[in-house]
């Protein structure tokens, strides 16, 4: 349900605490529980450290692996000469 906010006026949802056209407060007081989770997680950083690149690189090496397997297969097989011809499509007119 939509409520006007203090500051403009304008229409926010009920549990809106701070307005999407604003940028004030709408009135609506903020969730003591979900601010006290808000404070209790863990700070973030923004920077690549040297553990986060190599759980990066421990990641991405099978997904290489894989690629380079699927890679050397189809080249195999377009070495292949004793395959035989793909098939080709024949187009024809529908009978009236």
């Amino acid at each position: 349900m939509a409520i006007p906010c203090e500051s403009c006026g304008s229409p926010v949802h009920e549990q809106v605490v701070v307005c999407p056209h604003c940028a004030n407060d709408t009135g609506v007081p903020a969730d003591p529980i979900a601010t006290s989770e808000i404070s209790l997680l863990p700070e973030l950083t923004t920077e690549p450290t040297r553990d986060n690149r190599s759980l990066l690189i421990d990641a991405i090496a099978p997904i290489g692996r894989v690629v380079s397997a699927v890679v050397v297969t189809a080249a195999k097989g377009l070495a292949d000469d004793d395959d035989e011809p793909l098939p080709r499509a024949i187009a024809r007119e529908k009978p009236k």
